[in-house]
């Protein structure tokens, strides 16, 4: 370097100088490499990452597969299920027929004598239920005081066909078996 210096601040003043011209240089050196990364080629086709059409037909037989199979059992259980409701309520019915009949000294004429009073007795000590509810195929449950299979009074629900009689889902589900 054969400069000579005079003075402290001239030394510091060339220190200055010459970080800061290393500073803008690297400042430039930077922008130029970034300049080239970003203008590199870049290849025409790149890689996707998903399914192809013969992965989602394959997953969609399976599928298909699986509701078949699975689908009529879980339809059975579900008739099942609703013999079991209409079953629970018809249990229900029993208990609020009972305690009318403790009331009253009597069978109801019908079903809504549980909800309201039609009698005009003081005896009567309802309502038994709050509100007649239907089977739960949306029928009405049938009632008929005396009764033709029990003594007291016969309640049943048609179930699902809407008919008197039926075999195995569509049989009667009633108080007397």
């Amino acid at each position: 370097m054969g400069i000579f210096f005079t003075s402290y601040h001239s030394i510091i003043k060339f220190i200055y100088i010459k970080l800061s011209n290393i500073n803008i240089n690297m400042n430039i050196k930077k922008k130029k490499r970034s300049i080239d990364i970003m203008n590199q080629p870049s290849t025409k086709y790149k890689k996707i990452s998903g399914f192809t059409l013969i992965e989602l037909l394959i997953v969609m037989a399976i599928l298909a597969l699986l509701a078949g199979l699975v689908g009529p059992k879980i339809f059975g259980q579900l008739a099942g299920a609703k013999r079991d409701v209409a079953s629970t309520q018809i249990r229900n019915f029993e208990s609020a027929l009972d305690s009318y009949r403790l009331d009253m000294g009597k069978y109801p004429r019908d079903l809504s004598d549980l909800v309201t009073d039609s009698t005009g007795k003081s005896a009567w000590n309802g309502p038994y239920l709050k509100k007649i509810p239907k089977d739960p195929w949306e029928s009405t449950y049938q009632y008929v005081s005396p009764g033709k299979h029990n003594k007291d009074y016969d309640l049943y629900s048609m179930a699902s066909d809407s008919q008197e009689g039926g075999e195995e889902d569509n049989k009667d589900i009633t108080n007397w078996e």
